[in-house]
């Protein structure tokens, strides 16, 4: 992603917000896990990331974490926890099917730019730097479909971490 004002006008702070800035270690799995997209606990999401609209949805799971299904032209990402707060992932090609839903959008609006460093796996979400370990899901999906990666970013680090 490219550098924003935004960006580097948050640099100069970075060393007096340290004391404040929660470290956090997680690891990162890919697991293939067939979807069921025909199940009465969906719920929209619109997520609104500097300026734009990215459309998701979530799937709440009785007594297990709720899954986030992020939806791009040709894929689809999903990303939910296990119960030890480890982030799971899965990605695969965006169905043809369209979604009706009942319930009210979950809505969530970042202003923030998160930034991820790639040479480090940093994701620096706001109040927080988390270090991902293993699987290197905003790699993989910046070289299938970019323009998922503010989503995700905003997923992970506002659901997820």
């Amino acid at each position: 992603m490219s550098e924003t004002p935004t960006q580097t006008q948050l640099e100069p702070q970075t060393q007096s917000q340290t004391q404040t800035t929660q470290q956090i270690r997680t690891k990162v799995f890919y697991v293939i896990h067939n979807d069921d997209f025909y199940s009465t606990h969906l719920q929209p999401v619109i997520i609104r990331y500097m300026g734009r609209v990215y459309n998701a949805f979530m799937k709440e799971r009785i007594g297990r974490p709720d899954m986030y299904y992020i939806l791009g032209q040709r894929i689809y990402v999903k990303l939910w926890n296990d119960k030890k707060r480890n982030v799971l992932s899965f990605i695969s090609s965006i169905h043809d099917d369209n979604m009706f839903f009942v319930r009210d959008a979950n809505v969530f609006i970042n202003t923030e730019n998160i930034i991820y460093e790639y040479d480090t796996g940093k994701l620096r979400c706001p109040g927080k730097d988390v270090l991902l370990r293993g699987f290197d899901i905003i790699k993989t999906v910046d070289k299938l479909e970019p323009e998922l990666i503010p989503p995700v970013f905003a997923v992970m680090c506002y659901r997820l971490l």
